[in-house]
């Protein structure tokens, strides 16, 4: 009687722990640029609070990975209010350059979503709706 108390308990704490770490450790949010620009670039991603933030004049190979915290229904990146979260990056060379450039986006280390420009003043964009 007392082995099957152990038996039970160990498999209640064993499920109560590996949900609550799961909770913990949040998604993972990948995002990638690569391609041929001749200069450096300009790449606009939604950051782990959800605002819109910009970086200038970026070498590629570029690679920003962040963990976004399930937070509830209340969450809110700016566009949604559902418990979601917008994964979005857009990367685009100066003025004039000629560039092929491709961006993509991984979630918990899976690719979900890419894009690709190789004409000047165009962006390379990509974005991915994840459930928190």
């Amino acid at each position: 009687m007392k082995k099957a108390v152990n038996v039970i308990l160990l498999s209640f704490c064993m499920m109560f722990f590996s949900c609550s770490c799961e909770d913990k450790l949040g998604t993972t949010i990948t995002y990638e640029v690569t391609g041929t620009p001749p200069d450096g670039i300009a790449v606009d991603f939604r950051d782990e609070l959800g605002s819109l933030d910009r970086f200038n004049n970026i070498a590629v190979p570029w690679v920003k990975t962040f963990k976004v915290q399930h937070r509830g229904p209340e969450y809110n990146d700016g566009q949604h209010s559902d418990g979601t979260f917008t994964a979005y990056i857009s990367a685009v060379a100066a003025a004039g350059q000629t560039v092929s450039l491709t961006v993509s986006i991984y979630v918990n280390g899976v690719f979900v979503s890419s894009g690709t420009s190789s004409e000047a003043y165009r962006a390379a964009q990509a974005f991915y709706q994840v459930r928190l």
